[in-house]
């Protein structure tokens, strides 16, 4: 006997067991995996000039690359996760979806501030680098707490993983622009960012999607994006439909 399978709205498929209880709950109200922020990628994604190049940053399950693919098969995609779990739910999902691994640019690794190695705790789709921050871990059990979720449960182990900056993701790509950059990296957007831009570096993301984890994060994204030439697109601290807030700006010519 298959598996089960959970399709969406939109037609992407993933196994269910691959489903938390939450998210389950959450697409019987709503069947896709972040409303607010599809109908963003979903516009970004349709005006992507031929051939462009989608980072996903942050892929877990590979939502948005399966659905970046249904919509534009011409796209050079590339996914960053560094859980061997969820690289092999992203395989899963992929032949699920009728799609070849070729399709798309998978690499094992954490998108961190640093480059080496870092500590990561595993814990499902709230897996994050441990940076052994206590005030950060509060502030995320707060937000949760607040958007009416459950806590969730202690990280089940630390593993050590490989660890790129955003400049060494590039890299990976063998792109010194990439059109597009979705970013969902639990809590760690803003020392990434800080980094990339600090760098100097000579690559370019001409757009990003950005996921904020908490609402001292988001206002220091915003400021970080206007100094560095960003205009910005869509500003939401909070969203009806999913726990994060959202950043979607554009590079200025």
């Amino acid at each position: 006997m298959s598996p089960p399978v959970h399709v969406f709205d939109n037609g992407v498929e993933v196994f269910a067991d691959q489903l938390t209880l939450a998210q389950r709950e959450r697409y019987s109200r709503t069947n896709l995996h972040e409303p607010e922020e599809e109908v963003l990628f979903v516009d970004i994604v349709r005006k992507l000039p031929a051939a462009a190049c989608f980072a996903s940053v942050g892929t877990a399950v590979g939502y948005y690359a399966l659905l970046a693919k249904r919509l534009r098969g011409d796209l050079e995609i590339h996914c960053y996760d560094p859980l061997p779990t969820h690289i092999e739910c992203l395989k899963r999902n992929i032949l699920l979806n009728g799609l070849r691994e070729s399709d798309f640019n998978i690499h094992q690794v954490a998108v961190s501030n640093r480059a080496g190695t870092a500590r990561f705790l595993e814990n499902s789709y709230a897996s994050s680098i441990d940076d052994s921050n206590p005030l950060r871990r509060i502030l995320n059990a707060m937000r949760r707490i607040a958007s009416g979720r459950k806590p969730e449960k202690a990280a089940a182990s630390t593993i050590h993983v490989r660890s790129v900056t955003l400049g060494g993701a590039f890299a990976l790509a063998g792109r010194l622009k990439i059109e597009f950059v979705q970013m969902d990296i639990q809590g760690q957007e803003l020392p990434v960012l800080r980094e990339f831009f600090a760098s100097r570096s000579q690559f370019e993301a001409v757009e990003f999607l950005l996921g904020t984890h908490g609402p001292h994060i988001h206002p220091r994204c915003l400021e970080l994006f206007a100094r560095n030439n960003y205009r910005i697109i869509a500003d939401m601290p909070s969203c009806e439909g999913q726990p994060d807030g959202i950043i979607h700006c554009r590079r200025k010519n």
